[in-house]
């Protein structure tokens, strides 16, 4: 890859990163328990030391009426849920959290998830596209791999999915 090409692959990158943050940021609020969860994880994790919860209790509690007859369910007080936090390693062991630890100090939660998200799936992009330059595929032909991987239902709906830790990782599976 000569200067040139290095300096407009740069700069598409910037564009499409800061495009793709918007549009995860906007998607947020939209999303389900996931999104939610990830920001608790970065939160709790910075404040307790470790990735803890309140979100998941609902689940929790809930999968002990699994086994009961739908009477005895339906029969059972809609009480509060738990208002401690259950420990996710009970769970899940989600070490990579505490690498967000230091980025708690300067940004919010929120921010954090959102931006590794974006970093992920562009990330996954560019690292696509680099390898294609790298082993000597020309550069149509590299720029029609990257979109084709980009408009394929498995990169497409889930880069505008939920926010979750399994996708922060897709640039490592090259």
């Amino acid at each position: 890859m000569g200067l040139k090409e290095r300096a407009v692959f740069s700069l598409l990158t910037g564009l499409f990163f800061l495009q793709f943050f918007s549009t995860t940021k906007a998607n947020f609020y939209t999303q389900t328990l996931d999104s939610a969860f990830m920001a608790e994880m970065v939160d709790t994790t910075f404040q307790f030391g470790f990735p803890r919860t309140r979100l998941t209790n609902s689940t929790i509690v809930a999968l002990k009426t699994f086994p009961l007859p739908a009477e005895k369910v339906c029969a059972l007080p809609l009480g509060r849920e738990p208002r401690e936090y259950m420990s996710e390693f009970e769970k899940h062991s989600f070490l990579v959290f505490y690498l967000t630890v230091p980025f708690r100090l300067l940004f919010d939660s929120k921010t954090i998830v959102i931006f590794l998200h974006t970093f992920a799936f562009v990330g996954f992009l560019a690292v696509a596209y680099l390898m294609l330059r790298e082993l000597g595929v020309p550069l149509l032909h590299s720029l029609a791999m990257v979109f084709m991987v980009s408009a394929h239902p498995a990169w497409s709906r889930s880069a505008l999915g939920q926010l979750n830790l399994d996708k922060w990782f897709l640039p490592l599976c090259l």
